[in-house]
């Protein structure tokens, strides 16, 4: 129900979260300073533990920002804004395909569905 009255009313909707952000943006800015600072200890912690249980992952996207060049466009749509690398096998850390970032979140999506 929820989701046929979004999208009948998307353009609406994203235009009333847009104005309500610049309106309240230095609240917002306060917010998540403070935010950050009360629980920056956590999220180190959690950034270092997502390193070490995913070295193979991390180690590729490093290997491959240095050594690999994006295509010029999307190999899905043919696109050429907000290009990223996807790494189909980690294991073949140089081996990527060039994705916009609309294409690169649904395969994503599709792979968590996949796995579930």
């Amino acid at each position: 129900m929820w989701l046929a009255y979004y999208q009948e009313n998307r353009a609406k909707i994203l235009s009333q979260q847009h104005k309500y952000k610049e309106e309240h943006r230095e609240e917002n800015r306060i917010r998540d300073r403070k935010y950050y600072q009360e629980h920056k200890t956590q999220k180190q912690i959690v950034h270092k533990n997502y390193s070490l249980t995913n070295r193979l992952k991390r180690l590729a996207k490093e290997r491959a920002r240095y050594h690999v060049s994006l295509a010029g466009n999307c190999s899905n749509c043919g696109g050429t804004e907000q290009l990223e690398r996807h790494h189909p096998d980690y294991d073949k850390d140089l081996e990527v395909v060039t994705l916009c970032k609309k294409c690169h979140s649904r395969l994503h999506a599709t792979l968590k569905i996949e796995e579930a």
